[in-house]
Protein backbone atom coordinates (compact mmCIF):
# COMPACT_ATOMS: atom_id res chain seq x y z
CA UNK A 1 0.00 0.00 0.00
CA UNK A 2 2.84 2.32 0.70
CA UNK A 3 4.01 2.10 -2.62
CA UNK A 4 0.28 2.74 -4.00
CA UNK A 5 0.49 5.95 -1.87
CA UNK A 6 4.16 6.94 -3.28
CA UNK A 7 3.03 6.15 -6.98
CA UNK A 8 0.16 8.59 -6.52
CA UNK A 9 2.02 10.83 -4.73
CA UNK A 10 4.31 11.04 -7.19
CA UNK A 11 1.55 11.67 -10.39
CA UNK A 12 -0.05 14.37 -8.04
CA UNK A 13 2.99 15.83 -8.33
CA UNK A 14 3.89 15.70 -11.61
CA UNK A 15 0.58 16.29 -12.78
CA UNK A 16 0.97 19.44 -10.16
CA UNK A 17 4.67 20.85 -12.02
CA UNK A 18 2.90 20.10 -15.46
CA UNK A 19 -0.31 22.24 -14.23
CA UNK A 20 2.19 25.03 -13.25
CA UNK A 21 4.24 24.89 -15.99
CA UNK A 22 1.35 24.94 -18.40
CA UNK A 23 0.30 28.45 -16.72
CA UNK A 24 3.37 29.67 -16.59
CA UNK A 25 3.87 29.09 -20.48
CA UNK A 26 0.28 30.18 -20.96
CA UNK A 27 0.89 33.38 -19.09
CA UNK A 28 4.05 34.19 -21.03
CA UNK A 29 2.54 33.53 -24.30
CA UNK A 30 -0.63 35.79 -23.40
CA UNK A 31 2.10 38.67 -22.75
CA UNK A 32 3.62 38.03 -25.55
CA UNK A 33 0.85 38.47 -28.04
CA UNK A 34 -0.17 41.32 -26.09
CA UNK A 35 3.24 43.06 -26.98
CA UNK A 36 3.30 42.10 -30.44
CA UNK A 37 0.10 42.88 -30.84
CA UNK A 38 0.46 46.68 -29.36
CA UNK A 39 3.31 47.18 -31.43
CA UNK A 40 1.57 45.87 -34.68
CA UNK A 41 -0.98 48.20 -33.73
CA UNK A 42 1.71 50.68 -33.10
CA UNK A 43 2.91 50.43 -36.59
CA UNK A 44 -0.20 50.27 -38.48
CA UNK A 45 -0.87 53.73 -36.97
CA UNK A 46 2.20 55.45 -38.20
CA UNK A 47 1.37 53.94 -41.67
CA UNK A 48 -1.66 55.18 -41.76
CA UNK A 49 -0.62 58.79 -40.52
CA UNK A 50 2.08 58.26 -43.09
CA UNK A 51 -0.28 57.35 -45.75
CA UNK A 52 -3.11 60.14 -44.47
CA UNK A 53 -0.12 62.89 -44.96
CA UNK A 54 1.11 61.69 -48.14
CA UNK A 55 -2.57 61.89 -49.65
CA UNK A 56 -3.09 65.71 -48.04
CA UNK A 57 0.40 66.10 -50.10
CA UNK A 58 -1.13 64.78 -53.51
CA UNK A 59 -4.87 66.67 -52.80
CA UNK A 60 -3.02 69.77 -51.83
CA UNK A 61 -0.12 69.62 -55.08
CA UNK A 62 -3.31 68.88 -57.37
CA UNK A 63 -5.17 71.68 -56.02
CA UNK A 64 -2.13 73.67 -56.55
CA UNK A 65 -2.01 72.39 -60.36
CA UNK A 66 -6.09 73.24 -60.78
CA UNK A 67 -4.79 77.03 -59.59
CA UNK A 68 -1.93 77.67 -61.78
CA UNK A 69 -3.64 76.35 -64.69
CA UNK A 70 -6.82 78.35 -64.01
CA UNK A 71 -4.29 81.34 -63.61
CA UNK A 72 -2.72 81.01 -66.31
CA UNK A 73 -5.69 81.05 -68.93
CA UNK A 74 -7.32 84.03 -66.67
CA UNK A 75 -4.13 85.82 -67.54
CA UNK A 76 -3.19 84.65 -71.07
CA UNK A 77 -6.43 84.29 -72.79
CA UNK A 78 -6.92 88.12 -73.23
CA UNK A 79 -2.93 88.61 -74.69
CA UNK A 80 -2.57 89.73 -78.13
CA UNK A 81 0.86 89.51 -78.30
CA UNK A 82 1.25 85.56 -78.94
CA UNK A 83 -1.31 82.98 -78.05
CA UNK A 84 0.20 80.04 -76.15
CA UNK A 85 -1.28 76.71 -75.35
CA UNK A 86 -4.11 77.56 -72.94
CA UNK A 87 -5.67 74.22 -70.81
CA UNK A 88 -8.97 75.51 -71.33
CA UNK A 89 -10.82 75.50 -74.70
CA UNK A 90 -13.03 78.91 -73.71
CA UNK A 91 -14.32 81.13 -71.22
CA UNK A 92 -17.39 78.37 -70.40
CA UNK A 93 -14.66 75.22 -69.74
CA UNK A 94 -12.93 77.78 -67.56
CA UNK A 95 -15.37 79.28 -65.70
CA UNK A 96 -16.73 75.31 -65.03
CA UNK A 97 -13.49 74.08 -64.37
CA UNK A 98 -12.81 77.35 -61.77
CA UNK A 99 -16.13 76.35 -59.97
CA UNK A 100 -15.44 72.98 -59.46
CA UNK A 101 -11.36 74.19 -58.39
CA UNK A 102 -13.00 76.60 -55.95
CA UNK A 103 -16.08 74.06 -54.49
CA UNK A 104 -12.90 71.38 -54.12
CA UNK A 105 -10.76 73.74 -52.60
CA UNK A 106 -14.10 74.89 -50.00
CA UNK A 107 -14.39 71.49 -49.30
CA UNK A 108 -11.24 70.63 -48.52
CA UNK A 109 -11.01 73.57 -45.93
CA UNK A 110 -14.26 72.73 -44.28
CA UNK A 111 -16.02 76.10 -46.12
CA UNK A 112 -19.82 75.84 -46.75
CA UNK A 113 -21.04 77.09 -49.73
CA UNK A 114 -22.39 80.38 -47.46
CA UNK A 115 -19.27 81.46 -46.67
CA UNK A 116 -18.07 81.34 -50.47
CA UNK A 117 -20.28 84.43 -51.21
CA UNK A 118 -17.11 86.63 -49.52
Amino acid sequence: MEETEKKNSTLITGAVIALVASLITGAFTVATQHYFNNEEKRVQLYLDEKKDFVDACDEYMKQYRQWRELMFYAIQRDSVSSKPTLAFENTLEFTQAYQKWRSDFDLAYGRSKEVKQS
